[in-house]
């Protein structure tokens, strides 16, 4: 057998030799993982991946500053009679 072989066949004998330990320790370990994951966060804030001295970074900001932020859709819909949130003018948008 090699090293690792060894190392799962006595994870399983203390599985089957402590059953309810097991499921008692893994029922608060997911409680634990659990409890830490409400203060995960994903940013969707791209400046978070380039430090303040980043040249390209620098001239995106002077790009925005002088034009404007690129990040913007908007959307305006206008029907050619009749009042824009009527049924018929939802339904079709």
């Amino acid at each position: 057998m090699a090293g690792g072989d060894t190392n799962t066949v006595a994870f399983a004998k203390l599985i089957i030799k402590h059953p309810y330990k097991v499921i008692v320790s893994m029922i608060l370990l997911v409680m634990a993982i659990g409890y830490g994951a409400q203060f995960l966060q994903f940013s969707t804030n791209y400046r978070v991946f380039f430090s303040g001295e980043n040249p390209q970074l620098s001239a995106f900001d002077s790009l925005e500053r002088i034009y404007a932020k690129t990040d913007n859709i908007l959307f305006t819909i206008k029907p050619n009679q009749g009042n824009a949130f009527s049924p018929e003018v939802l339904a079709l948008v």
